[in-house]
């Protein structure tokens, strides 16, 4: 059920892609969710979610962008008052999904 419609969809190119991000260091304002992704003066796409990350110590988020987009190094946001600032891709996933952080100090 639904295969024929999976297939259609398959075929078509993308129009959003899911990337990870983090602030530039420094950054005193950080985005909220569902403000912009800005390239060169329009909308490239919208941040998901956003948060501090006690472990890698600085801002990390989520934003649904243009595959244009998701190809760059580094990209605008515009948050609050209509400032911009500074995002970095980074790789997904955030978390240690092989626990190698946990296997640090085990002595096995």
């Amino acid at each position: 059920i639904g295969q024929r419609s999976l297939v259609v969809l398959a075929k078509q190119p993308l129009k959003q892609t899911l990337i990870g991000f983090r602030l530039a260091d420094g950054v005193t304002q950080r985005p909220r969710e569902c403000h912009l992704v800005i390239e060169q003066g329009s909308i490239a796409g919208r941040v998901t979610s956003v948060g501090r990350s006690p472990t890698l110590n600085h801002v990390i988020g989520l934003a649904l962008v243009r595959p244009d987009v998701a190809t760059r190094g580094e990209f605008q946001i515009r948050i609050d008052g209509g400032q911009m600032v500074s995002a970095t891709r980074i790789a997904l996933p955030f978390y240690d999904a092989a626990g190698e952080r946990q296997k640090l100090g085990d002595p096995a």
